[in-house]
């Protein structure tokens, strides 16, 4: 799900307890991930609001970010990424025609004579 995880185990010489939590990671990504395919949220947001099959697993996650929505009061939007993407792009184009804008100025600037230092006048 692009993140990093680390897994804490509190008995090392538990080898099937480390081997379940990879098992059960790999199976959620491949549920949950936008990134693939035919994971769950993949069809779910290609459907548009038409049903779609998921898992047992997703129909809990989904519930329980409606559950955190209504608590939050909305401050937590798990549906805020082509938000955050249009910010994204919209920042990039700005920094883009400012660092222009500034270029050219900076290069207009070279025609002019201006000096901050003049030891004449001392």
């Amino acid at each position: 799900m692009a993140c990093e995880l680390h897994i804490i185990v509190n008995d090392p010489g538990s080898l099937l307890g480390i081997e379940q939590a990879v098992e059960l990671v790999e199976r959620l990504e491949t549920r949950w991930s936008r990134f693939l395919p035919d994971s769950d949220i993949t069809r779910i947001n290609d459907g548009a609001g038409a049903p779609a099959m998921v898992a047992p697993e997703t129909i809990t996650l989904i519930q329980t970010m409606q559950t955190a929505w209504n608590l939050t009061q909305g401050r937590y939007d798990p549906t805020t990424l082509p938000i955050l993407v249009a910010f994204l792009g919209e920042s990039l184009l700005l920094g883009l025609v400012g660092g222009i804008v500034g270029l050219a100025a900076a290069s207009f600037m070279q025609v002019i004579p201006i000096s901050t230092t003049n030891f004449q006048t001392f």
